[in-house]
């Protein structure tokens, strides 16, 4: 929830709350490994007792600072053609009648929002960046992965794209 930020404005309101598309067709179900089952089963307390989505600190930040021009449609077809690739990113993780499993959609797109500095320091466009990365993930909704842009100026800004810990580690953001 970027309400705390008021350095920003978002750039793209016709989209308002729609960040994904989502095709349910072809999709299957797989069990959940036993490292998820971990996370998922934490997740799941602390849900209820204290957050409405998944806790933040299971996210996973991925902070690039970029220059140049840059056309945001072309870097939103890079990062679906992505999760297209990696069926890991087309994930998300479903509890239908006590049976926890890992529902991997046929495809499914996310879409860049984009956040216009208003007068904002360098600084204070990453510490909203740092806080963008802690916003909690609805596991069961959708897959657990999305990206925001900040921009700076006509030609620099702060790419976040943020996976949750049931889809992705630490040793596979680096491969």
């Amino acid at each position: 929830n970027h309400n705390k930020q008021t350095s920003m404005q978002a750039s793209r309101p016709e989209e308002k709350s729609l960040e994904q598309e989502t095709e349910l067709i072809g999709h299957r179900h797989e069990p959940l490994s036993f490292h998820q089952e971990c996370v998922w089963s934490v997740d799941a307390f602390e849900k209820k007792r204290v957050n409405t989505g998944s806790p933040g600190y299971y996210n996973i930040p991925v902070i690039i600072h970029l220059s140049g021009a840059l056309d945001l449609s072309l870097l939103e077809q890079v990062i679906n053609s992505v999760i297209m690739r990696h069926e890991a990113l087309r994930t998300r993780i479903r509890n239908i009648d006590g049976q926890i499993f890992q529902e991997i959609l046929a495809s499914h797109r996310i879409f860049v929002r984009k956040l216009q500095a208003t007068g904002a320091s360098l600084d204070q466009q990453i510490a909203d960046a740092i806080v963008a990365t802690r916003e909690p993930f609805i596991v069961d909704q959708s897959p657990a992965v999305r990206a925001e842009f900040f921009s700076i100026s006509e030609s620099e800004g702060i790419l976040v794209f943020v996976l949750h810990h049931l889809i992705a580690d630490v040793a596979s953001i680096c491969l």
